[in-house]
């Protein structure tokens, strides 16, 4: 829902600022999913870091802040590539 929310606000400034609608797809599309996978990642990572034995406290957040900055630029290239290549 934040993610959604987020999404309407920056896709409305994107779209008044730059008027371009595959613009303001691109990035709304990747905020909603760049949250969804943060969700998913923050709730789930440490739930599998401690069936695996180790302390979820120390090891979740720098794995999950490092793997959230990678997984979040592949998103958004990957969502402006396919888009693209639809639209253009």
């Amino acid at each position: 829902t934040i993610g959604i929310i987020i999404a309407t606000l920056v896709g409305t400034y994107v779209f008044f600022t730059s008027g371009n609608p595959i613009i303001t797809a691109c990035i709304c599309l990747s905020i909603i999913l760049n949250m969804a996978l943060a969700s998913l990642l923050g709730a789930g990572l440490p739930i599998v870091l401690k069936a695996l034995k180790v302390d979820p406290a120390i090891a979740s957040a720098p794995f999950i802040s490092t793997t959230l900055d990678i997984l979040g630029q592949l998103i958004y290239f990957t969502t402006t590539i396919y888009l693209f290549k639809i639209f253009i």
